[in-house]
């Protein structure tokens, strides 16, 4: 099968990330696929952030859209993809970066699916220097397998197709957190949406002022969508979905805010209304990984 060539924009939304956003541009202009353009937004930086993008000399044009006041990413993404003139929308979060077939591979799989209106790809997250896990997303997934929980991870794996991107209006802005999860959500009620197997994109956890250090914000924003999740669904099933979300939100303070104090929280909350066995097996395996006494332990195994 012949691969339709379609032209890419890539979009970086940035606020006061020198150190990081040459390594997220450059994993840009590296990749297989050529890109068309690479549209940084600056989001009100108060260093040397746009300054130092603005000097770059590059083959493929990298242009900055300075904005002077912080609006916040998703209003930064919008504003790029309103600028950019690709068929295809790619997403890149300014600490993170893609593997060089990152494009490639979804473009391709855009082209056996000419119904879906975004493709997406598996995840590396990277602390330290240290390759840790690897999300294991299905081939496909469409807006039911969305409603526990945001299996497809951040912007930076997405790949949308433009027209499909202004049908559904964007990032939704005025959410604290969860925009990604909210956008994919209304792009799968347009089509199912396509996940790459391998893990093409890095997410990378040195970056700074990241939404995810303020569990009020997080917590509210996932609320707000887990609130529209449920008015998607008859009562019984939102009642079992809430139950899940117990768990899951014990996951995201563990996981994502790195705030063992809560997670044990919500742990507790959730083990005491568990949806099912596995549920409550989850919440139990949260609470034994993250008790006082196994991080104690762990620390010393390691001394």
């Amino acid at each position: 099968m012949n691969t339709r060539h379609s032209s890419v924009s890539v979009i970086i939304p940035v606020r006061n990330r020198p150190k990081v956003i040459h390594r997220a541009i450059d994993s840009a202009l590296a990749q297989s696929y050529p890109v068309t353009e690479i549209v940084v937004v600056d989001d009100g930086s108060s260093d040397a952030t746009p300054d130092s993008v603005e000097a770059r000399r590059d083959p493929v044009p990298v242009r900055i859209i300075r904005i002077p006041t912080s609006q916040g990413a998703p209003s930064a993404r919008n504003e790029g993809a309103a600028m950019a003139t690709g068929e295809l929308l790619a997403f890149l979060d300014s600490d993170d970066a893609w593997e060089a077939d990152k494009i490639a591979q979804q473009v391709a799989l855009l082209n056996t699916m000419p119904g879906s209106p975004a493709v997406f790809t598996n995840i590396r997250r990277i602390r330290g220097g240290v390759i840790g896990e690897r999300t294991t997303v299905p081939g496909w997934v469409e807006a039911c397998d969305l409603y526990r929980d945001n299996i497809l991870g951040g912007c930076s794996t997405a790949t949308i197709r433009r027209d499909a991107f202004e049908r559904v209006g964007g990032f939704r802005l005025g959410l604290p957190s969860c925009q990604d999860w909210d956008l994919w959500l209304r792009l799968a009620d347009l089509g199912p949406l396509g996940c790459c197997e391998a893990p093409l994109t890095r997410y990378y956890f040195d970056g700074t002022d990241r939404i995810s250090s303020d569990p009020t914000r997080v917590l509210a924003g996932h609320k707000v969508v887990m609130d529209d999740i449920y008015r998607r669904v008859p009562p019984h099933e939102a009642e079992r979905l809430a139950r899940q979300h117990g768990h899951y939100l014990a996951e995201v303070a563990f996981f994502s805010l790195n705030n063992d104090r809560l997670g044990r929280e919500l742990a507790w909350r959730a083990l005491r209304r568990p949806a099912d066995a596995r549920s409550f097996a989850r919440a139990v395996k949260l609470l034994l990984l993250y008790h006082p006494i196994t991080q104690r332990l762990r620390r010393n195994a390691r001394i």
